[in-house]
């Protein structure tokens, strides 16, 4: 975790060639070890980025290519969430253009929406560090905390 911002948890990035401004977290993944991530926003373009660690780099795209700083459907997600702490026993699902999300017994899962196409038993071994970039599991908790981190970053 960066200590070096101030309370909103913003550091400007002081190279002249950036014109990006970096919001750090860090959120521990329930059964996963760390989800880290870092935020950041080009100043210039208004265009909001997400970087995620390996196993969970899906989210990087979830958050960028579905969600965006779209209000609407961060609170469509934060309802499901809702949902599913009421009765964790019934499947929530989200579905995006390229990526959904599902929740299930306190767990979320990301998933490009090619997997629940995909036949490609002949070829396991082949795609399995391809799908370990197209599939992530968190904690509900973690979740709901990083996407309304995301939320609070996408609206300042």
């Amino acid at each position: 975790m960066n200590n070096d911002a101030d309370a909103g948890g913003q550091v400007p990035v002081s190279d002249a060639t950036s014109v990006y401004t970096r919001c750090w977290f860090d959120c521990i993944s329930m059964n996963l070890g760390i989800m880290e991530f870092e935020f950041r926003k080009n100043i210039l373009l208004g265009e909001y980025y997400a970087a995620f660690n390996m196993e969970h780099a899906v989210i990087s795209r979830f958050l960028e290519d579905e969600i965006n700083a779209e209000r609407t459907m961060i609170e469509q997600i934060l309802q499901l969430l809702q949902s599913a702490y009421q009765d964790d026993l019934t499947e929530q699902v989200w579905f995006g253009r390229e990526i959904s999300l599902k929740i299930l017994e306190g767990e979320v899962t990301i998933f490009e929406n090619t997997l629940t196409h995909a036949n490609h038993h002949d070829f396991e071994d082949e795609f399995e560090l391809y799908e370990s970039e197209s599939i992530a599991t968190c904690g509900l908790d973690d979740f709901e905390s990083m996407l309304m981190q995301w939320q609070q970053f996408t609206q300042n």
